[in-house]
């Protein structure tokens, strides 16, 4: 009786004349004492409904708009539950309503949600003095841009996810569904165990899995819940959806293992009761009765409107609300409202913003989360773990000034798109593409059948085609991308690209779709926005450039040059017809780099003086199979240091062509002696069939992953060798490579061998393996391994139910990860430091992890730096610096001590002219 004056009360005093219930909006207060309308629990409000017959009428219309009151905004939930008393109250106040609720509105996400936006006047004041204000502003604007359209498509894409019922997939979702997952499924345990079950219901629940049932159970009902936010739903079409889940979970586990692998690949995204029926013959097994499914509906979903809570306001409230004497189900308005504003918040999107160059020097970075853009703040680390990988990052700000430097010098360099280039690409796509890595604008027709039908044959074609088609359709999305980036800025003076690094320290462009760590099309697009003289050797290094790009890099320098002159009519016809003169630039793996080399060494030519001309093609200076030159380095392998160029030679050592002789002397002994495998692969060897598995041997591929590249090396290269032999021919070479390779690089090997054997000794304690840069950059593995137990797997879901931080270390990725993550770290602090070393002598740099790019004319200046740099960072004892930390922080543990180094004279890499070519 007291429950239903106050409500009254509190209608009386809202329906006031002239005003509607929608006219009015009332702010969320905190009244602790105040009976001015209380949410009550389940039951009282249910009891309330059926004596004042309102039939949720009231609940819909005033509760609904109280969530759209502006402080509710501020009430972000975070999915955690905490045992406190909870208690709001509601005072109806007079609104101004000429500014709506802008749910769906992109700017009201900007403005409210948690993204952390600097304050554009706190901008102005904070930027250099040599930045124009209005550069500025424009800057701002792509900015702006940027997160607009990437919370459009977010938005629409979470929209399209929940109207199709399964907004329980959302990752932010799955947090919450992953926390009531333990609670409902001990609730179902307790309730089997006390409670009278017919033995049908525990043995359909035994044969899906008591832990699948409670995720199917919980998909089913939050995704059903969202997908109706606003209106309540009927219980028994919940029920009915639970139990369809149920059934087709239970069809699908009586399918044989190789069944249900066929049934995903078949299906895979149309997964439904009807297909499974259809995928069993339209005869499945043994069913259940329907009654069946929906007793163990019935107890899942009232298990779960007990135990599903949230906390508001110092009070724990129920999240599911049954109405209408139980014939309906809805969501508790307040949560819902939490729920919807926890999907959308930014700092979800923030993390997936595909940004744009920008147009003014990138911020500079000086804290671990303040730098490369101005509006908001973009992360300095790519990181997947926040307590191994962030944390210790903020801990060691003070150290990493040097990194920010680095990364300040490379977002420093300027670029501009190449016009000649663009052009090119856009008359060729005009034109229907199909040349030089541009794909075709049109789909490969799929053929009609003949007079003998759909053969065998016809249907392989088909498969062929639309293969074919579904490639180029990604094609020309990426080509389409990278376009609509160089179109915006193709006017612009110069574009910078803030970068950031990944765990190892390995430094990215953070724009993603156009920047010169892309493809040849990326790369061809981009030049320097300054220009350098060329001088005498920067005419020489030019032709190089094009000797390089034209497959003469193994030859000496003078070699690559006397190929370009003698070529030079074939340059100025590429230049000039490209498309209808003898496309010599074509023949090029890098054409599009190739062919912008050729216009600058052309237009040079034709200048009065060439060696004046202003140059701003970026040449480039790249490693040796940079990885080896690392393990040379470090275990002081001699023979090593001379097969990639650490030591000096009269011409570049390749070793890929070594390494691919050295196992064909071994396979030509088995082939004369009458192998026939031996016989069947020696015509076939060659440089190129072995180049990626000598390349990714020292970055930790595996026999399996080494089999498979030279599968498809073999493939690529002859098309017609026998399908049938492929896979022993591919397990022969292998075993001989990685043979040659174990001859070759010995030094190399123990160095690796010693890392990962440390590596595992940590992993096996259930650590994470760490370790500090020589830059001082902490370092972690992020690899844990997923029991079993910590993950539920059905026809549609899996879902990981143990938080990633508490899951075991895996000891076998850690150890074989460690070594080449390792020189990965080494790779990035020489490039850092030759970047550094070339701002300030005052020339332009750029980098693509081991290849190092400037102007012609400094390219000289450039090769002094880098091999300088390789010596100081090598000249450290870097494996003893290493160890010793690790016993510092592992005290514990006996490591291995360090393979004895050889005798390399590191000194030696200084006059090695081909170290970097």
């Amino acid at each position: 009786i007291i429950s239903v004056t106050i409500m009254l009360h509190a209608i009386r005093r809202l329906r006031k004349p002239g005003k509607s219930l929608h006219q009015r909006r009332s702010r969320l207060v905190n009244t602790g004492t105040l009976y001015k309308f209380r949410v009550m629990d389940t039951n009282s409000y249910q009891t309330y409904c059926q004596q004042s017959n309102l039939q949720d009428e009231f609940y819909k219309e005033i509760i609904q708009n109280e969530w759209e009151a502006t402080e509710a905004k501020d009430h972000i939930y975070k999915g955690e539950t905490q045992d406190v008393n909870y208690q709001t109250s509601y005072e109806p106040v007079e609104d101004d309503l000429s500014e709506p609720y802008q749910g769906d509105n992109i700017n009201w996400y900007n403005e409210n949600q948690k993204l952390e936006m600097n304050d554009e006047e706190d901008i102005y004041l904070d930027s250099p003095e040599n930045i124009p204000r209005d550069m500025l502003s424009r800057q701002i604007a792509l900015e702006k841009k940027a997160l607009n359209r990437e919370m459009d498509i977010y938005v629409k894409s979470v929209n399209n996810v929940i109207s199709i019922g399964r907004g329980a997939e959302l990752g932010r979702v799955t947090k919450i569904t992953v926390y009531w997952f333990q609670i409902l499924l001990n609730e179902l345990n307790k309730y089997l165990s006390n409670n009278d079950i017919s033995l049908q219901t525990l043995e359909l629940i035994e044969l899906i899995n008591t832990e699948k049932v409670v995720v199917l159970a919980l998909h089913e009902i939050v995704g059903t819940m969202l997908q109706n936010s606003n209106t309540d739903i009927s219980t028994s079409s919940l029920l009915k959806a639970i139990g369809e889940s149920l059934r087709l979970e239970y069809l699908y586990t009586s399918l044989p293992k190789d069944s249900q692998r066929r049934f995903q690949v078949i299906y895979g995204a149309s997964i439904n009761i009807k297909n499974m029926v259809f995928f069993h013959k339209g005869n499945p097994p043994n069913d259940f009765p329907s009654e069946i499914y929906e007793e163990i509906s019935q107890i899942l979903l009232d298990l779960l409107i007990q135990v599903a809570c949230f906390e508001h306001e110092d009070r724990i409230y129920p999240v599911f609300h049954k109405i209408f004497n139980g014939k309906s189900v809805k969501m508790d308005p307040i949560y819902n409202m939490k729920l919807n504003d926890t999907i959308m918040e930014t700092d979800t999107i923030e993390s997936s913003v595909r940004h744009f160059p920008t147009i003014i020097t990138p911020k500079p970075w000086a804290h671990p989360n303040s730098g490369g853009y101005y509006l908001y703040n973009v992360p300095i680390l790519r990181a997947s773990s926040f307590e191994t990988q962030i944390v210790p990052l903020h801990r060691e700000h003070d150290s990493l000034n040097i990194i920010y430097e680095a990364l300040n010098v490379l977002g420093s360099t300027s670029w501009k798109i190449n016009k000649f280039i663009h052009k090119v690409m856009n008359d060729l796509w005009d034109n229907g593409g199909g040349l030089g890595e541009i794909p075709y604008t049109h789909d490969i027709p799929i053929p009609v059948p003949g007079l003998e039908g759909k053969t065998k044959e016809w249907w392989k074609m088909v498969r062929e085609n639309t293969k074919k088609n579904y490639n180029n359709y990604s094609l020309k999305c990426d080509f389409l991308l990278k376009m609509e980036v160089a179109n915006m800025f193709l006017d612009e003076e110069c574009i910078y690209f803030p970068h950031n690094m990944d765990f190892r320290g390995r430094v990215y462009p953070i724009p993603p779709h156009l920047n010169h760590m892309g493809s040849d099309i990326s790369r061809g697009l981009l030049c320097f926005s300054k220009k350098e003289p060329l001088g005498k050797q920067g005419l020489w290094w030019l032709k190089v450039q094009i000797g390089n790009m034209q497959g003469m890099d193994k030859k000496t320098f003078d070699e690559r040059v006397e190929f370009v002159e003698k070529n030079i009519d074939l340059v100025f016809d590429s230049v000039d017809n490209p498309f209808d003169g003898k496309r010599w630039w074509l023949e090029s793996e890098d054409c599009w780099q190739c062919l912008a080399a050729c216009n600058e060494l052309a237009k040079a030519l034709r200048s009065p003086v060439p060696e004046e001309y202003m140059c701003d093609l970026p040449v480039h200076q790249d490693g040796t199979c940079n990885g080896l030159q690392h393990y040379a380095a470090l275990g002081g392998d001699v023979q090593g240091a001379k097969s990639v160029n650490v030591s000096p030679s009269d011409s570049p050592q390749d070793v890929y062509s070594v390494v691919c002789n050295i196992a064909i002397a071994r396979i030509k002994i088995e082939a004369d002696n009458g192998v026939k495998i031996a016989q069947l692969v020696l015509p076939k060897m060659k440089r190129k069939i072995v180049k990626q598995t000598v390349m990714t041997s020292v970055y930790g591929v595996t026999f399996i992953g080494a089999r498979k590249q030279i599968e498809n090396a073999l493939k690529d290269q002859f098309p017609d060798f026998p399908d049938d032999k492929l896979f022993d021919a591919t397990w022969y070479i292998s075993s001989k490579t990685f043979d040659a390779m174990k001859e070759m690089f010995s030094g190399a090997r123990n160095i690796m061998e010693w890392l990962a054997a440390c590596a595992r000794t940590i992993s096996k304690e259930n650590l994470l393996v760490n370790w500090v840069t020589p830059l001082g950059l902490p370092v972690s593995q992020p690899y844990r391994k997923g029991r079993k137990d910590d993950s539920v797997q059905t026809v549609l879901h899996d879902i990981i139910t143990t938080e990633q931080r508490y899951l075991p270390s895996n000891s076998r990725r850690q150890s074989s990860a460690f070594p080449p993550n390792y020189v990965h770290s080494l790779d990035s602090t020489h490039m850092l430091l030759t970047a550094i070393e070339s701002y300030n002598r005052g020339i332009t740099f750029a980098s693509v992890h081991d290849s190092y790019w400037t102007h012609a004319g400094n390219v000289d200046i450039l090769s002094e730096i880098l091999r300088e740099q390789f010596y100081k960072l090598h000249s450290q004892p870097l494996l003893e610096q290493l160890l010793e930390n690790w016993k510092n922080s592992y005290p514990h543990i006996d490591f291995p001590p360090v393979p004895q180094r050889g005798d390399l004279d590191l000194a030696t890499v200084k006059e090695s002219k081909y170290f970097f070519s």
